[in-house]
């Protein structure tokens, strides 16, 4: 309530708008009001003179995580590889490109985060480009020497409902017991992934 106080109040400038307006999108992701976030980073996306720069889509990958919680699968395919991808892999190629509000960090986060929000929903989509997706994903951690178990573990747990929605159960279970033995000492077999290893598993068997 205090941030929407305080976007009708006057002077406030376009960049102070947009920062607001990202706090109220991240307070509506906690909270799960997915529509709230999309209609935030909606409304951030209109103060943008540009649709194709590079703030701007780093801005609508934001989009991605719940147009995918509402089941909006096709709208997250058609946001990330026809808007979203070809721009940051552009910028991304071009050294001399110069990032105004951004960093060059965030940007290539924000591919990663962008072809992960693609694999999932490929996979539910029961899309065979999916394992493409996914293969290019391990390919990009491993050229860029990213450890991150949680992220990785993610990743597999998806290869393993991929193969699961096409039917390849045994090399499913293959892959949940990868995980659990590789990752069952650590932290990254949190509440998250275990119920998803069980909803997977229990897929796998009926």
């Amino acid at each position: 309530k205090f941030l929407t106080n305080a976007l009708n109040k006057e002077p406030i400038s376009k960049y102070e708008e947009i920062d607001l307006l990202g706090y109220i999108a991240s307070c509506a992701m906690k909270t799960e009001n997915y529509y709230g976030v999309i209609e935030c980073v909606d409304n951030v996306l209109d103060k943008f003179d540009n649709p194709q720069s590079i703030e701007s889509v780093v801005i609508k990958s934001r989009k991605l995580k719940a147009l995918n919680e509402i089941g909006n699968f096709g709208e997250v395919v058609n946001l990330a590889e026809n808007e979203i991808i070809p721009v940051i892999e552009s910028t991304l190629a071009n050294k001399s490109s110069k990032y105004k509000l951004i960093s060059e960090e965030e940007v290539f986060e924000t591919w990663i985060y962008t072809l992960f929000a693609l694999v999932k929903a490929l996979t539910r989509q029961g899309n065979d480009r999916a394992f493409k997706v996914i293969n290019e994903l391990f390919k990009i951690l491993e050229a860029n020497e990213i450890h991150d178990k949680q992220f990785f573990c993610n990743l597999q747990l998806e290869l393993a409902l991929a193969n699961t929605i096409k039917g390849n159960v045994n090399m499913s279970n293959k892959i949940l017991n990868d995980i659990f033995e590789i990752y069952q000492n650590s932290d990254v077999i949190n509440s998250l992934v275990v119920s998803r290893l069980n909803l997977i598993s229990l897929l796998n068997n009926c």
